[in-house]
């Protein structure tokens, strides 16, 4: 049976599209020599030539040459996986198949941590026992929006220093027959993995892009380009910076790399990243000190940006507050008492969410 305590077997790394791990096996069209060293670095000869790499990683991604799989596919062989499952299932007390939830949940977490946008360009807190959701605001008469929902977005005007935030759930059910159970080799707990990543991860970014889209068009003014270049990115960028707030991110759709690498002067500005589990993760490096993010290595389902668009965003802080309660977390269920020959865990979180000044996100598309 999986140990939690060991680390969550099921989480995802990235092999080619013959299953073969990266670092040693990846190879980019055309090129002979492998693409990462052994040290984890994309082989380059300069920046320039680096930030091409980095645009061939997303453009094998996109082709299925390299694609995401889970440690436990390159450690177990279908047997083994099969015997997690059949324990689980076979263990009448039911906790083997409570840790089963617990592992894929805790790496259902730790990878929101990493991967999410939303985490990153918000500033977090914990809410302990008793804590109410709020925000200290500073300057009043600014323009937020709450989220009220998981689906409900509110717009106000701040009028007092301190704004009370309502909390809500995001979760889901996440269920599997057992027939399917039962005849899986084991890819079904990655499924069911990719669901909870779905209900927690991609419903948190697809929370803040709602208010960031109606946010960026307040006081700000939506760009339209057909080419996204260095002056395009110095025109969003100073949206935010002109009113005193500092810009620390920016969020780029997948296709806007074949701009940033064809387009003169971006080299000069950018700051990429070689570590290619990093890359991998979304994370592209830094420009003229604003920390460079994509969702170009998620699978269709779990991406929030459409082709085109790009964000600027104010440091955390200024911009921001994901507030939560307690821990992400896994209980067992089952539909049998509906008729229904189903079993699972329901994965949920208690959240606030708000952005807190809409100064602080200016964004951009290709028209």
């Amino acid at each position: 049976m999986a140990d939690k305590n060991k680390g969550n077997p099921y989480s995802r790394q990235f092999a080619t599209k013959d299953g073969a791990p990266l670092p040693e096996n990846l190879r980019f069209k055309g090129h002979q020599s492998a693409a990462i060293a052994s040290n984890g670095e994309i082989n380059a000869s300069s920046k320039k030539d680096l930030m091409g790499q980095i645009g061939n990683l997303i453009t094998s991604y996109t082709a299925g040459d390299v694609r995401r799989v889970t440690a436990e596919t390159k450690r177990m062989v279908a047997k083994e996986r099969r015997e997690v499952l059949r324990e689980a299932i076979a263990d009448s007390s039911g906790q083997m198949w409570k840790a089963l939830g617990e592992v894929i949940t805790e790496d259902i977490f730790e990878t929101t941590g990493r991967e999410g946008f939303c985490r990153k360009l918000m500033a977090f807190k914990e809410l302990e026992q008793g804590d109410i959701a709020r925000v200290r605001f500073r300057t009043k008469d600014v323009v937020a929006y709450t989220a009220a929902s998981a689906s409900e977005i509110t717009p106000i005007i701040v009028r007092n220093n301190w704004h009370y935030l309502p909390e809500f759930y995001l979760g889901n059910k996440i269920l599997v027959e057992e027939r399917d159970i039962h005849q899986s080799t084991g890819d079904i707990l990655e499924e069911k993995y990719q669901e909870g990543l779905e209900a927690i991860m991609t419903a948190e970014d697809r929370l803040w892009k709602r208010m960031a889209d109606e946010a960026s068009s307040i006081t700000n003014t939506l760009t339209y380009f057909t080419t996204f270049t260095p002056g395009i990115f110095s025109q969003i960028k100073s949206q935010v910076t002109s009113w005193g707030i500092p810009a620390s991110f920016c969020v780029i759709a997948y296709d806007l790399w074949d701009d940033i690498i064809g387009t003169p002067g971006f080299s000069d500005w950018f700051d990429p990243i070689s570590k290619h589990e990093l890359v991998l993760e979304g994370e592209l490096g830094t420009m003229l000190g604003l920390q460079l993010n994509t969702d170009a290595f998620r699978l269709p389902e779990l991406k929030v940006l459409e082709p085109g668009e790009v964000y600027i965003v104010g440091a955390p802080e200024t911009h921001g507050a994901l507030q939560q309660r307690g821990d992400l977390s896994s209980n067992p269920i089952n539909s049998y008492g509906d008729g229904k020959p189903e079993r699972g865990w329901y994965v949920f979180e208690m959240i606030a969410m708000m952005l807190v000044n809409v100064k602080s996100i200016a964004a951009g598309k290709r028209s």
